[in-house]
């Protein structure tokens, strides 16, 4: 009988017999997961001690991961603000409660996609280029998160500096939505 077949056995004993045999089940899970991870470092040992292979790729955080998405989608969000027809772009990385705060303009929202639509039509957001400084990823939970910056943007000789902040949310489906972006002139 291999071991999965005796943890899947004693599993079933466990919930119909008295609690001596619980405890055997947990001594049985602890010495499995004593040999793991004894064979993990001995793995890992091994592979530093080898010289043509010092290199133990490791998966990143949860954090990280979470971080470089939400920098990802404000790349995306600022790649569709500068383009020539924002809109549907915005659109489909957006919750559909989202709310847009920009300088001197009334707040937008996506109730109404015809008036959404008209906030955001060409020449909108119209740059050459963009680049952000300071950028701070904040993680909220493993659901939500918010990524400030300061925003240097240029359109010909014309220069726009602003601070900036974009609430994330995640969805049931692990898509990430904006919730709340806002920007500020400095």
């Amino acid at each position: 009988m291999t071991c999965q077949g005796r943890a899947r056995s004693l599993l079933i004993i466990t919930f119909v017999v008295p609690t001596k045999f619980v405890l055997g089940y947990r001594l049985f899970r602890i010495r499995i997961a004593k040999q793991f991870n004894q064979r993990v470092s001995s793995i890992s040992s091994s592979a530093k001690s080898s010289k043509t292979n010092n290199y133990i790729p490791t998966m990143p955080s949860m954090h990280e991961r979470i971080r470089e998405d939400l920098l990802n989608k404000e790349r995306a969000l600022w790649t569709a603000l500068t383009s020539a027809d924002p809109a549907p772009a915005i659109w489909k990385l957006s919750n559909p409660e989202a709310c847009f705060l920009f300088p001197q303009m009334p707040i937008i929202t996506l109730e109404d996609e015809d008036a959404f639509k008209k906030a955001v039509r060409p020449p909108f957001h119209r740059f050459d280029a963009y680049q952000f400084e300071e950028v701070r990823v904040i993680i909220v939970d493993l659901m939500a998160g918010v990524v400030t910056y300061k925003v240097r943007a240029v359109r010909g000789k014309k220069e726009y500096t602003a601070s900036g902040s974009t609430t994330w949310s995640q969805g049931s489906d692990g898509e990430w939505t904006l919730a709340c972006h806002q920007e500020t002139l400095m």
